[in-house]
């Protein structure tokens, strides 16, 4: 993408692109990454998708979800033009995403494919997830992306789920019982 990793986002990706040399599948299914606002995460969550989309033998389909539907689509068309900027801008199909509401989907030249999740019930629904990415995770009430998403990555053994989020306040149950949860695995 033209922009080189911090040391964290370095660490991060190699981690998270461990494969087990046995079945060629990626060591970790989930990941949670919370960090401070202007942090990088922003970097590294467009560099995972694109790495995802083009570093893989058969196309995958990628689910990006934000606070809600408004701001995943928004966050969705900024990545989306910091990909076409980059050298990777020429493995787009159009160099631009579609845009048509509800039909909304940023297409790689290998079959791969990114869509941006509503929130509405049902979004999201009945495709393989090949990998699902939910940001700014401090924002959300419920688990209703998760309730989405991980269900679609049972097909894909090599499919992953990866959240991200500064840390939020009492009212963000969903990260803080996320967090809870992660903290009691150490």
């Amino acid at each position: 993408l033209g922009t080189p990793f911090i040391p964290w986002q370095r660490y991060v990706a190699d981690v998270l692109g461990e494969v087990d040399p046995r079945t060629g599948i990626r060591v970790y299914r989930f990941a949670l990454v919370t960090l401070m606002r202007q942090g990088g995460k922003t970097t590294w969550v467009i560099t995972e998708k694109a790495t995802r989309a083009l570093d893989t033998t058969t196309p995958q389909l990628i689910h990006f979800a934000a606070q809600d539907g408004i701001e995943a689509k928004k966050k969705w068309l900024k990545h989306a033009k910091f990909i076409k900027r980059s050298p990777l801008g020429r493995r787009l199909i159009d160099g631009t995403p579609t845009t048509s509401n509800g039909k909304e989907v940023l297409e790689w030249d290998n079959g791969s494919s990114e869509i941006p999740l509503s929130g509405a019930e049902g979004s999201g629904h009945g495709d393989t997830v090949n990998l699902g990415v939910i940001t700014e995770a401090f924002a959300h009430k419920d688990s209703r992306y998760i309730d989405t998403i991980e269900p679609a990555m049972n097909n894909d053994p090599d499919a992953q789920l990866l959240r991200e989020s500064t840390q939020g306040t009492a009212e963000s149950i969903y990260l803080n019982e996320l967090t809870a949860e992660y903290t009691a695995r150490e």
